[in-house]
């Protein structure tokens, strides 16, 4: 009996020494995982590795593919650069800026855990979000998954707002939220559409400069900034991007092989205008790229598939921490050229619509000229000239329209601080292609020109384009008869020359050298090269002077 009692004594205490051998194992184990440096996995091979996209939130729902957005990844591993404490994403809609910033913190709650606190505009806003991107986000990849809490009760950590992870919580408010904004340290602080914040948290004031002020006990934070551009001037994010690098996303030409950004001003369309009951749509027929560089065109699916890369203009930022990047929609595999053209075309005439288009889709600030006036408000704001000009008109100008069966002229003067006047307003009748229109036109303008004025026509390269696939029509440009299209752009050059000759002030024309590259590959590229170059020899031959611009510095050829 003793000896069976000594046994359960010793067996007891054994059992119990054990037990707090491993609750001291644990502590260690939490205690060195605490202080372990977190694993070397960038966000963008952690995205590929864990992350899941959901069918609610996704139009491409599955395993994340870093190639579908090729310009975000630069983006997302300057969040994992331990140089880089501030990043700014200037971006239209329908280019994964919402995903990249689910892939930080998806990387920050698996990887380097840290509080995160995630501002939105309004509170209705923060929680959308949680709904429809956080939630999903979670529930459909694993790893996410078994580390935040479960949504059991009150109590679990896990709310719309707040989700508890090992190692911190994810707070989402909105940008009015001043005790959110002002309370507990934070190391990740994201702001979602920036220039949709407002201007101040209640009585706090700035609601970035409020969250920025909780990372300052942290070596390690981290800060990103994420919008649309909205209006020049009074643009939040565009004043956080010029402090940066400020990156452009530059895809490769193939012909001239030079890297440019895809820009709203070199895209070309063709379109047909339906009127029915006095409304007009749309219809886009087809959409090229112009390359500022080489005036070769290139077709959407060419240009998203070319080579690509971030190209910053002021890259001194880096050492300062500080990476800024801008996007447009025609970089995006979601965003389909032709609709943003067709969204361009519809917002004609509603200045509300434009700025849409602008921002959302041309990755653009919107200018703000003041709400546009009703007609009659127009009329009333009419002033009697009583002299030939109006005292102010420092400078005119003449804009033309060309029809069908017409041409639409108005002369606008300009006055030191932004006034304009319209000073004459009128429509020439005939076709524009007949030599009697265009002297009219002649006739109508050129008596008005001074000597000392001077007129710049830019630019003949495109005037030789639109001539080109003037002449062409809807036929493909692999059947077109070259020659005889040279000798209508002949023609049409024969008028112009006789035009300047005729012009009483100096006239600049602005050009662009084509023929420095290699051979275009393709028979459409070789032919406009060819003409172009003809062209530019005939009206250098005629010219006064003729100037070669490059860098900007110019060199005198003649």
């Amino acid at each position: 009996m003793n000896a069976r009692r000594g046994l359960k004594s010793w067996l007891v205490t054994t059992m119990s020494e054990n037990a707090a051998v491993d609750r001291l194992n644990a502590l260690v184990s939490k205690l060195v995982a605490a202080i372990r440096p977190p694993p070397n996995v960038s966000v963008s091979e952690w995205a590929t590795q864990n992350r899941v996209l959901s069918p609610e939130a996704s139009a491409e729902q599955g395993r994340w593919r870093n190639s579908r957005t090729p310009y975000l990844v630069e983006i997302m591993d300057a969040f994992s650069d331990p140089r880089i404490h501030h990043i700014v994403v200037v971006a239209s809609s329908q280019v994964g800026k919402s995903e990249f910033e689910n892939n930080v913190i998806g990387r920050t709650i698996d990887v380097d855990p840290g509080s995160i606190l995630f501002i939105h505009p309004q509170m209705t806003d923060a929680k959308e979000y949680s709904k429809l991107r956080i939630a999903p986000m979670i529930r459909d990849c694993p790893t996410l998954r078994a580390k935040v809490a479960e949504k059991k009760s009150r109590d679990s950590g896990n709310t719309i707002l707040q989700k508890s992870y090992p190692g911190g919580i994810l707070t989402m408010c909105g940008s009015t939220e001043a005790h959110a904004l002002a309370s507990k340290p934070i190391r990740y602080v994201l702001g979602d559409e920036r220039d949709r914040w407002a201007v101040s948290a209640g009585t706090e004031g700035d609601p970035w400069e409020l969250a920025m002020a909780r990372q300052t006990t942290f070596y390690n934070a981290k800060a990103v900034e994420v919008s649309t551009p909205t209006i020049k001037g009074h643009s939040a994010i565009a004043k956080s991007y010029v402090k940066g690098t400020m990156e452009r996303w530059v895809s490769q030409c193939p012909h001239c092989k030079g890297f440019h950004e895809l820009r709203w001003e070199d895209i070309r369309y063709e379109y047909d205008t339906i009127e029915t009951h006095g409304e007009k749509t749309y219809k886009v027929k087809d959409v090229w790229y112009l390359c500022p560089e080489c005036a070769c065109i290139s077709d959407e699916v060419t240009m998203k598939r070319a080579p690509a890369h971030w190209q910053a203009e002021n890259p001194a930022a880096y050492e300062n921490g500080i990476r800024s990047f801008w996007l447009n929609s025609f970089v995006s595999q979601w965003a389909a050229w032709k609709d943003t053209v067709l969204k361009y075309l519809n917002a004609l005439g509603d200045t509300k619509k434009m700025q849409v288009v602008y921002n959302t889709r041309l990755g653009l600030l919107w200018e703000d000229r003041g709400d546009v006036q009703d007609e009659d408000t127009m009329l009333g704001r009419r002033e009697e000239y009583p002299a030939e000009l109006p005292d102010g008109v420092l400078v005119l100008t003449a804009g033309v329209d060309t029809q069908d069966d017409r041409m639409e002229y108005e002369i606008v003067g300009f006055g030191h601080f932004g006034e304009t006047w319209g000073i004459e307003k009128g429509i020439i009748m005939g076709r524009p292609d007949s030599d009697e229109v265009w002297q009219q036109l002649d006739e109508l303008i050129t008596p008005a020109i001074a000597p000392e004025e001077a007129i710049l026509l830019e630019c003949i390269t495109t005037m030789v384009t639109n001539l080109l696939f003037a002449l062409g029509g809807d036929s493909a440009p692999d059947g077109w008869d070259y020659a005889a299209m040279e000798r209508a752009i002949d023609a049409e050059i024969d008028v112009l020359i006789a035009a300047c000759q005729r012009c009483p002030a100096r006239v600049v024309l602005v050009t662009n050298e084509g023929g420095m590259g290699i051979v275009p590959e393709n028979r459409l590229a070789r032919h406009f090269r060819d003409i172009a170059g003809r062209v530019n020899q005939r009206l250098a031959a005629v010219a006064d002077d003729v100037w070669l611009v490059v860098s900007g510095i110019g060199v005198k050829i003649k």
